[in-house]
């Protein structure tokens, strides 16, 4: 049997119980404005596959990232 760490709670679980799911969250990314004729800092959504003990660690690592 192989164990792993939840990513949020730091809880050793079994692999077979534990459960991925894909948290969203903001960053930040340089594109180039062709109008302003330069690069520029722009916010965009991206998302990371993470895994847990519970749905309820889930459900708080989402709540934690959008703020």
């Amino acid at each position: 049997m192989e164990n792993i760490k939840c990513q949020r709670c730091g809880k050793e679980i079994n692999i077979n119980e534990a459960i991925t799911q894909s948290i969203g969250y903001r960053d930040r990314e340089m594109k180039y404005d062709s109008w302003k004729k330069k690069w520029v800092s722009k916010a965009i959504y991206k998302t990371k596959q993470m895994t847990f003990c519970s749905s309820e660690c889930a459900g708080n690592e989402q709540m934690s990232n959008e703020g």
